[in-house]
C-alpha cells in the first residue's frame, strides 16, 4: 500500500478537523519508525474506529470511550464482552490505543512541559518539528508536510520522546511585549487587501472609510499599481495606518524598497505574512503610536 493510502485511510469526514489531523500524523510517524505500510494502515483503522466512538474525540477520550469501542466491537461481531476482551483483536486495539496516546504525549505535551521549551515564545510542533509561531506557515492545502517556517527555520525537533532546540526567538513574544488585551472587548478594524494586475483602488477607498489599519497583500516585495499606491496614500492622510506586506509565501518586505515608504507614509512588514502583520497592526492600534514606532514594532515582534 502506498504512503497517500495511509493518509487517505485516516481522513475521515465524520470525524472532527482535529482527530483527521492526529490520524494522519500518527500514521506517518509509524511508516518513520519503520512499520510497513500494511501494518500503518491497519493501525490507524483501528485508531479511526477508537476516534468514532469517542465523544469528545481523540484529545478528550476517557476510559468511558475504550468501553463503547468494547460495545461496539462486540455488537458488530455478535460477540459477548467477556469473550471479546480475552480476543488477540481486542488486544490489538488496546495496544494500539496505548501506543497512540504515548506518542501523542511525547510529541505534543512533552514539547510543552520541557523545560528547555521556557522562554521560547508560542511554540508549535508539527510533524515532528518544533515551530516558532512567528515564523510558521501553511504552504500547501493538504499536504501533510504543509507547516514551515521558510524565513527563520525550525527552533527544533521532537523525536520519539527526545526534543532538541536548534534555536531561540529573537524577537519579543508573549509577556515581553507591551500589549495587554485583558480589558479589551474589540480590536480596532484592520482590513487585508489583495493586490492583483490592473487591481482597482476602489476596495482600499472603502476600507479607508471605517477601517483603522489596512494591510496590502502586494505582489513580489508588498508593490501595487500606481492607483492603488495613490489610494492608499491618501488613505494614511485621513490617518489610517497602511502596511504593505506580500502575497508570496516567503521573503521580507523592506522598507522603501521599490516604493518610497517615508514619502507616502506606508509602514513595511519586514518578515511578517498578510495574516500576521494584520494581527500584529490591530494590537498596535490599541494605543496611539507614531509611524516610526509602528515601523520598529515590525522589527521587534
Amino acid at each position: 500500500m502506498p504512503l497517500g493510502a495511509v493518509y487517505a485511510v485516516a481522513l475521515d469526514g465524520r470525524l472532527t478537523p482535529a482527530d483527521n489531523y492526529l490520524l494522519r500524523e500518527w500514521g506517518a510517524s509509524l511508516l518513520r519508525a519503520g512499520w510497513s505500510s500494511a501494518s500503518a494502515g491497519r493501525a490507524s483503522n483501528r485508531l479511526r474506529a477508537f476516534s468514532r466512538v469517542a465523544q469528545g474525540g481523540l484529545v478528550r477520550a476517557t476510559r468511558q470511550d475504550v468501553i463503547a469501542l468494547a460495545q461496539s466491537r462486540g455488537k458488530s461481531t455478535g460477540t459477548d464482552l467477556r469473550s471479546l476482551i480475552r480476543s488477540e483483536g481486542w488486544r490489538q486495539d488496546v495496544r494500539t490505543i496505548r501506543a497512540f496516546y504515548r506518542w501523542a504525549t511525547k510529541q505534543y505535551i512533552g514539547v510543552a512541559g520541557d523545560p528547555k521549551a521556557k522562554g521560547r515564545g508560542v511554540l508549535v510542533v508539527m510533524n515532528d518539528t518544533i515551530h516558532a509561531a512567528h515564523s510558521l506557515t501553511k504552504t500547501s492545502t493538504t499536504a501533510v508536510q504543509t507547516f514551515l517556517s521558510p524565513i527563520r527555520g525550525v527552533v527544533g525537533t521532537a523525536n520519539y520522546g527526545k526534543n532538541d532546540f536548534f534555536s531561540s526567538p529573537e524577537w519579543k513574544h508573549t509577556t515581553q511585549t507591551e500589549f495587554d488585551i485583558s480589558s479589551v472587548t474589540t480590536m480596532p478594524r484592520v482590513d487585508i487587501i489583495y493586490a492583483s494586475m490592473d487591481m482597482s483602488p476602489a476596495l482600499i477607498e472603502a476600507s479607508a472609510n471605517g477601517a483603522k489599519g489596512i494591510v496590502i497583500a502586494g505582489v513580489g516585495n508588498g508593490n501595487m499599481n500606481k492607483a492603488s499606491v495613490d489610494a492608499a496614500a491618501a488613505a494614511v492622510k485621513k490617518g489610517v495606518v497602511v502596511v504593505r506586506s506580500s502575497r508570496v509565501t516567503t521573503g521580507n518586505v523592506g522598507r522603501n524598497v521599490e516604493l518610497d515608504d517615508d514619502k507616502l507614509g506606508f509602514i513595511a512588514s519586514d518578515e511578517l505574512n498578510p495574516q500576521k502583520a494584520r494581527i500584529l497592526l490591530s494590537l498596535a492600534l490599541l494605543k496611539q503610536h507614531t509611524p516610526k514606532e509602528l515601523q520598529d514594532m515590525f522589527g521587534k515582534y
